[in-house]
Parts: structure tokens; sequence; C-alpha cells
């Protein structure tokens, strides 16, 4: 299988439609939490993507947001056929590679407690959770990477 990876190649529509196809792969499932044509008009229009391209599938998706310092990463997904083969790990790698090229000295991202795979996955790539009272509350960890 042959990925290729790109950067802000994806229209609006292939976005949208990445993430509802996507929507169960997340814990809880995407759907259940936001609105997913506004979610991928947002990161159409505001976030840095990286991209993994199957042919003509948008197979896996980063979409980080570049602020100053400091990044933050608000989607990770992957297509269910795709699922286990490292594209997340890839993907995440190539992003942080752009974070430290715009001169990012830290990246974060939120995730569900629940969904513990993921957890697992941003762990062994350095992420750290940072103690966060108020995200506490609500099931969500903070994680955090130096870059």
């Amino acid at each position: 299988m042959t990925i290729v990876y790109k950067e802000n190649t994806a229209t609006l529509e292939q976005i949208s439609n990445h993430l509802k196809w996507c929507s169960n792969q997340f814990v809880p499932p995407l759907e259940t939490y936001v609105d997913i044509a506004l979610y991928a008009q947002k990161i159409h229009n505001r976030a840095f993507r990286v991209e993994a391209w199957h042919h003509q599938d948008l197979a896996g998706l980063v979409a980080i947001y570049l602020n100053d310092d400091t990044g933050f990463i608000t989607n990770v997904s992957v297509l269910a056929a795709y699922a286990g083969k490292g594209l997340a790990t890839a993907l995440l790698s190539r992003t942080e590679a752009i974070a430290k090229q715009k001169d990012c000295h830290v990246i974060q991202l939120e995730v569900k407690k629940e969904n513990q795979k993921a957890v697992q996955l941003y762990d062994k790539l350095g992420f750290q959770i940072k103690p966060d009272e108020e995200k506490d509350i609500t099931g969500i960890y903070l994680m955090i990477k130096n870059l």
C-alpha cells in the first residue's frame, strides 16, 4: 500500500467526508459532540493540515493550529480501513517536524480520558498529561509535548 503525504491539499468536502467516515473511530463518536460540517470548515480555513492519501482516499488527517510558539492539534483521524498501519504515528511525526520548522516549542492536544487507545499512542510519542483540574472534571486530558 502506497501512502502519499501532503500538506493542505484536501478540499472542504474531502475533509468533511473524511471526518464523517472517521466519526466512529473517535471515543465517543465525533458526531456526538461536534457539528462535523462546521468543524470541517474551521479545519479547512484555519488549521495547518498534514494528510495521508491512498489513491483518492484521504486516509488520515492531522490538523494543527500554529500560534506563536505553541501548536494545538485539533484533530487526529484515520479511516477504519487504514487503522493499525502506523498512519497516525507518521502523520503526528510529520506534524511535529512542521511545528518545529515554524518555531513552535510546545505542541498540545486534548483527548477524552475514555479513549485509552489514543491516550496510549500520544504517551508513546512523548506527550505527557498535564494536570488540569478543570479538564479533569470534564473527562478530558490535556497532553503536552515539548519540542
